[in-house]
């Protein structure tokens, strides 16, 4: 006979739908999906996956966490900063024209986050504005053009072309000047242009520019 004693009965922090979901992955069965999960509960989950060592479990946390990135950066603020920081400057970068107010009441009002976001945001304010004036003007001031210039020249249209795609790009890298600078380049030319950049010129520039991404803050300056 089995009897059931008080003393037996183990008592967990947990809530009872986190402790559901920690059953689910402890069986052979479709586990729950992270990624439609609501972030409170996400967040509760990932908390007692990491405190019990569900490693499997902890791991489609994370997939939930980036699963949020892109349409809902807050709440991917949220959870990444806690658990997960990798890739999270592209996160909080989506973020940084909110208001004040909307980014504190997604944080639940977690000071430590919103201090170390109000940092971040400060420092791009001073630094993404020489990033947008390099790719804005290009590598010369030079006029390029001695035939008569109109609409038709496609080259006038290089600099102002690159600087659309570019210039407000929430999440700069070298990688993304260097596709944009080398389709421009590609498809808008003139032979009839007498003056145009060297390579070298383009080179010294992209180093310019590359260092003022570099310059650019990332969150673990500030942890």
């Amino acid at each position: 006979m089995i009897t059931e004693l008080e003393r037996d009965i183990v008592k967990l922090s947990e809530t009872a739908d986190v402790v559901s979901l920690m059953l689910q992955f402890m069986h052979n069965q479709v586990q729950p999906d992270c990624d439609k999960m609501e972030s409170s509960l996400l967040l509760d989950f990932t908390k007692a996956a990491e405190k019990y060592g569900m490693y499997p479990a902890f791991e489609a946390c994370k997939k939930g966490m980036r699963a949020r990135t892109s349409s809902r950066p807050l709440e991917a603020l949220l959870l990444k900063s806690t658990y997960d920081i990798e890739g999270i400057d592209t996160v909080v970068r989506q973020t940084l024209n909110m208001p004040v107010e909307q980014v504190l009441f997604a944080l639940n009002n977690s000071r430590d986050i919103f201090i170390l976001w109000s940092l971040y945001r400060e420092k791009w304010r001073t630094t993404f504005p020489a990033y947008q004036e390099l790719v804005s003007s290009g590598p010369t001031t030079q006029n390029y053009r001695t035939h008569n210039a109109t609409n038709t020249c496609l080259r006038r249209k290089l600099f102002e072309t690159i600087s659309i795609f570019l210039e407000n790009e929430a999440d700069p890298s070298v990688e993304k000047v260097d596709r944009v600078v080398s389709a421009c380049r590609k498809t808008l030319s003139c032979p009839r242009c007498s003056i145009v950049e060297s390579d070298s010129d383009w080179d010294e520039w992209r180093a310019r520019v590359a260092e003022s991404i570099n310059g650019l803050p990332k969150w673990s300056e500030f942890l």
